[in-house]
């Protein structure tokens, strides 16, 4: 039987929720993107903060700069039409 999107996608939704306890909080956030990237199909991005662990933690230190880096990566970005700025697209809770 073929699997759907959907199907899919709830396979990886527990992922992106996972919480870690134990653990340096940069750590979990390194997790949290690689889990976003999975999602999304970004399998060589996923595979890239896997190996690249010691560099996701450093791009990764802020909340702005880890939510703005991984939208960049993922060409979540778009230009915002009045302003000629990027608008960002969000996904839940980041």
């Amino acid at each position: 039987m073929e699997e759907t999107e959907q199907d899919e996608q709830m396979d990886v939704e527990p992922m992106m929720n996972i919480r870690i306890y134990n653990v340096p909080l940069s750590t979990m956030r390194a997790f949290q993107a690689f889990a976003k990237a999975y999602a999304y199909n970004k399998y060589s991005i996923a595979l890239q903060l896997l190996l690249d662990r010691s560099a996701v933690l450093e791009m990764y230190s802020t909340h702005e700069n880890r939510l703005r880096i991984l939208e960049n990566r993922m060409g979540l970005s778009q230009p915002d039409n009045d302003s000629g700025k990027k608008k960002r697209k969000t996904f839940g809770g980041v």
